[in-house]
């Protein structure tokens, strides 16, 4: 039974099955989005799909592993959450960006200009392929970073186009299957390589206001943002997903996160950006 897949590169593009930190090739499979195309025009479960094409085994710290999905046009893939509020009372969901707001494995993540910080916000996020009739399919869940400015959400709440805009992170590995009730995920923020701060929230149907089918049921129910073939990242917040950080992060800071029923960590790196200034007149 195959856990969870990847993406990696090894001088080409590939997918990989995990079992419990061993990693086998899918044979003929560069992306996970292909893969999972396949799988649904032919109406085999995805893992059933993967385990027919099992190949060698792969050397995980032989290759970069990369975002555990993309696609050529980054604009056709949606990332989107609940917000807290949303989760708990309707079916309200929030859009932060497409494919070009995504930070894969080891990609650092940027604080934007008009920031106050960078603070992390650990979730377990859906993976859905929307199908040729516009049903959205799930793939897997995948382990996040909804990465966010604690400092400026204490005060200043009232602008939210200040707040949401952000960068979010993806660990390398899609969960397949039924996600564990009960998860508990632990962040670092790592400083000069030493554990900073240690925290522990959780995630999963335990830790939710609602389960997590219910949650998929609001978010579709007033319609799809995407096409046929477009992928959505969404986002379901649960209790650590809201928790107020007490470390002002700093420039090569990094964010490190694991989870129950993940084998790979998420670790990337925090840069901030440097000041936008407006020129004036015409180019």
């Amino acid at each position: 039974m195959i856990d969870s897949l990847i993406q990696f590169e090894d001088g080409a593009r590939g997918v990989a099955a995990l079992n419990g930190g061993f990693a086998r090739r899918i044979k003929g499979a560069a992306t996970l989005a292909d893969l999972a195309d396949h799988a649904l025009e032919t109406g085999v479960p995805l893992a059933e799909a993967a385990a027919a094409r099992l190949g060698e085994p792969l050397n995980l710290r032989m290759v970069r592993l990369l975002a555990p999905i993309d696609l050529p046009d980054p604009a056709r893939l949606h990332v989107s959450d609940s917000g807290a509020a949303a989760a708990s009372r309707d079916s309200g969901w929030r859009y932060r960006g497409d494919g070009r707001s995504l930070a894969g494995p080891g990609t650092v993540l940027t604080v934007p200009e008009f920031a106050l910080d960078g603070s992390e916000r650990p979730e377990i996020a859906g993976l859905y392929l929307i199908a040729a009739d516009r049903t959205p399919v799930r793939i897997g869940f995948v382990l996040g970073n909804r990465f966010h400015d604690h400092a400026a959400a204490r005060t200043h709440r009232h602008f939210p186009a200040q707040l949401s805009p952000r960068p979010t992170a993806l660990g390398p590995e899609v969960r397949l299957g039924a996600l564990p009730h009960d998860i508990i995920v632990t962040s670092r923020l790592l400083r000069d390589g030493v554990v900073e701060r240690e925290r522990r929230f959780g995630a999963g149907d335990a830790h939710l206001p609602h389960p997590i089918a219910e949650l998929e049921r609001r978010r579709f129910e007033g319609g799809i943002v995407g096409r046929p073939g477009d992928v959505l990242v969404h986002f379901f917040v649960g209790a650590g997903g809201d928790a107020e950080d007490a470390v002002r992060t700093q420039p090569d800071d990094a964010f490190e996160a694991t989870a129950t029923g993940f084998t790979l960590p998420m670790r990337n790196p925090i840069a901030f950006a440097p000041s936008v200034r407006v020129k004036a007149g015409l180019l």
